[in-house]
């Protein structure tokens, strides 16, 4: 059997039998089950070593870089996040690619043209603050189920605004990179 990885991988001819077949569900991807002969060690070592190649690189199984939009008024602390989110690519062997808006407004256009996995925000900007911004982004069909994660010095009557709003996750300014960085990274599956 010819096992195929399109965009990933190139395929992997083996010697073997599927075993079961798991159609995608709520948590679970779809996939299938092979049994490889015990006499096949060659084909085992080929699928180990797809295995481990897979997981050293963290591979990400849609075939494309994970997208986060950063929205932030302030461009050094956009700069700051730009370089966390980059570390984060590095250090885990992801592909990130890292858009910016600088209010609300200039998001949720964005997130109109182009697909996003994550929205990283600021609450109080011009224009169009985070709150409104967030408000925005879940009652939109196509945006709802992008998870946010909302940042500001304000303090606990923003987080509550901001949950309120349907952020996902609220980070008080001043925030710790690590913070950023795992928050990210649990949203993401990472």
């Amino acid at each position: 059997m010819t096992l195929s990885f399109p965009g990933l991988l190139e395929p992997l001819t083996v010697i073997g039998e599927v075993m079961w077949v798991r159609s995608a569900r709520e948590g679970l991807p779809a996939g299938i089950g092979v049994r490889i002969p015990a006499d096949r060690a060659e084909d085992r070592d080929k699928l180990a070593r797809v295995l481990d190649s897979t997981a050293e690189r963290k591979v990400d199984l849609r075939g494309r870089a994970y997208r986060i939009l950063l929205v932030e008024d302030n461009p050094h602390i956009m700069e700051l996040y730009e370089y966390v989110m980059t570390k984060l690519a590095r250090s885990d062997k992801v592909s990130i690619e890292v858009s910016v808006a600088k209010d609300g407004f200039d998001a949720l256009e964005r997130l109109a043209r182009e697909g996003y996995d994550l929205v990283v925000t600021d609450l109080y900007m011009p224009v169009l603050d985070g709150f409104e911004f967030i408000r925005k982004l879940r009652a939109d069909d196509r945006t709802r189920h992008v998870p946010v994660v909302a940042i500001s010095a304000g303090g606990v009557d923003a987080q509550e605004l901001a949950e309120t709003a349907g952020a996902n996750v609220f980070l008080r300014k001043p925030v710790r990179f690590m913070d950023v960085l795992e928050t990210v990274k649990s949203l993401l599956g990472i």
